[in-house]
């Protein structure tokens, strides 16, 4: 057994211990042995003195703990090899940096996708709406520190002054409404052509399957999105956007109070389509339209008897939650500044904020079948309930053996 395997088989256990990853159960091995070994062979090169495993454990802690500096993060896992018998490494943060900067973007945008996906096929048969996943999205924006890489990327918004401001990114996640799982995510300058949340919807097309439900705010509703989900076999719930007049006398098909079967007709061609792709999108589209005394829900569910009104309506009121992961993803995790100054390392701290969560909302739904608590957040009202168990697991580690691998 070489150095490099010998290394592996100390640091992966290591990893999986500090997230109470075992192979007791489903929900307790969203992350296997082999996942961190293909992990390993997509970085291994030569020897070093952070092999990739190592690098991401750290990595991870890094980003879970309350101080995200290196050298915080370098002092800690010191603490711990000296706690379980092991020679602590060394604390300057040159060589950890480098090591962070040797890992492969693509290899842990993959973790990230084997973790929700993993996360999601655990949970979900008992957590479908209707028969059928439900997926959550959204975007938001991240700041990060002003260097010269960053700037050219991800330009500061206008309403900044010039040299006085700070990069900003635009990020969309797909979540799990059963679960929680952060399916994937993508980024994109905040303006610029191919930038908007539409756009990233689409680059995110792959992760959808046929049977699956896409649940989004006004900003989704469009024509293009509504036909090319569809051609996927996807359906959609979307709130009205502002831009679109309803009026329900003029309903194609009236299916009940505020309720009723619209035609709508395909729009021209949009620059960032092309002719071809344009002569493919159906002319019309038949959705519906659901009314209430605060917002118009369009949808392509259009069977009144499998899909009640009241439903869809209680289903687009269940969007809130990904407000409330944003929540916890951003202002608990303190994932809204990013630390690094380049383009690459912001796009891996962002992944890898996202992996750790995907192992805490892991951890909670372990907890939550222990102790018979439905987590089913479509049957829960958007409350403090996730935030608290959120907070308890993330702020305030069980007592115990999880204590010394916790962050």
């Amino acid at each position: 057994m070489n150095t490099t395997t010998r290394q592996f088989f100390n640091d992966a256990p290591e990893l999986l211990r500090r997230f109470a990853q075992t192979e007791e159960d489903e929900l307790s091995s969203i992350l296997t042995l082999q996942d961190l070994e293909d992990f390993q062979k997509d970085n291994t090169q030569r020897v070093r003195k952070y092999p990739a495993c190592h690098t991401l454990s750290l990595f991870m802690k890094q980003v879970a703990s309350e101080n995200k500096s290196c050298r915080c993060t370098l002092i800690s896992d010191a603490r711990d090899q000296i706690a379980i018998g092991r020679e602590k490494n060394s604390t300057i943060t040159g060589p950890y940096c480098k090591a962070r900067k040797r890992l492969s973007p693509e290899s842990i945008k993959s973790l990230l996708k084997k973790s929700g996906k993993n996360l999601d096929e655990a949970i979900q048969g008992k957590y479908l709406w209707h028969g059928r996943r439900v997926l959550l999205t959204d975007g938001s924006t991240l700041s990060m520190p002003d260097t010269h890489e960053n700037q050219a990327q991800f330009p500061q918004p206008k309403s900044q002054k010039e040299v006085l401001g700070f990069p900003q990114l635009r990020i969309l996640v797909l979540i799990s409404l059963g679960s929680g799982a952060v399916i994937d995510s993508a980024v994109s300058p905040c303006k610029g052509k191919g930038t908007g949340e539409q756009a990233l919807l689409r680059s995110m097309q792959s992760d959808l399957k046929q049977g699956d439900i896409v649940l989004g705010d006004a900003n989704f509703e469009n024509y293009f999105v509504l036909a090319g989900l569809m051609g996927l076999g996807v359906d959609a719930v979307f709130e009205k956007n502002g831009a679109r007049n309803v009026d329900f006398r003029t309903c194609e098909e009236k299916l009940g109070k505020r309720d009723g079967l619209f035609k709508l007709i395909r729009p021209s061609c949009p620059e960032w389509m092309t002719p071809e792709d344009y002569a493919q999108v159906p002319e019309e589209l038949i959705v519906r339209m659901v009314g209430t005394k605060k917002r118009i829900i369009v949808t392509t569910l259009t069977d009144k008897e499998v899909y009640p009104k009241q439903d869809i309506i209680d289903l687009y009121v269940s969007r809130w939650h990904i407000e409330l992961d944003f929540r916890s993803i951003k202002t608990m995790m303190k994932m809204d500044i990013l630390r690094c100054g380049s383009p690459d390392m912001v796009r891996k701290e962002i992944d890898v904020h996202l992996l750790v969560y995907n192992m805490i909302r892991a951890l909670m739904c372990r907890a939550a079948e222990k102790k018979e608590y439905r987590l089913d957040r479509q049957v829960l009202k958007p409350h403090m309930t996730h935030y608290k168990i959120f907070r308890y697991y993330f702020c305030k580690p069980p007592k115990g053996s999880l204590t010394l691998y916790w962050m």
